[in-house]
């Protein structure tokens, strides 16, 4: 089975345990690390060590791209063939990976990423709607 790391800055991997309970209920196999800014860098690196155990997969879900949080671990996992990172995926992606991961990791980050594309929009309400809302009945 596959494993997910959720990690950002500040309180993102708390959120989104939060986000993802409130949806899916716990999940197992999902893991949340915080980078507190405020702590040193070994900090963070212990955290994503102790959590990748040896034979398993992983995939590593960055709230940004190039970000501490996803530098560390694209440099402590770059040779490890059983570890992925992906960053700036939304919440309804992770979802969706939750329920996948009989898939290679390679697929499910390919899912991910489209799930993330086809997820995000842009809303504009209609002015000629907007203007009947104003006025009334």
């Amino acid at each position: 089975m596959i494993h997910y790391i959720i990690t950002g800055h500040a309180n993102y991997a708390t959120a989104m345990r939060s986000a993802i309970e409130a949806i899916c209920g716990e999940q197992e196999c999902l893991s949340y690390i915080d980078y507190d800014t405020t702590k040193p860098l070994e900090e963070l690196k212990r955290q994503y060590l102790q959590t990748v155990k040896q034979g398993e997969q992983y995939i590593f879900v960055c709230d940004l791209a190039g970000a501490t949080p996803f530098t560390v671990s694209s440099m402590l996992f770059q040779d490890h063939q059983n570890v992925r990172i992906v960053a700036g995926i939304n919440l309804a992606a992770i979802l969706e990976a939750i329920y996948i991961r009989e898939d290679s990791l390679s697929e499910i980050c390919k899912t991910m990423i489209n799930a993330t594309k086809t997820t995000a929009l842009c809303f504009k309400m209609n002015a000629e709607r907007k203007k009947k809302k104003e006025g009334g009945i």
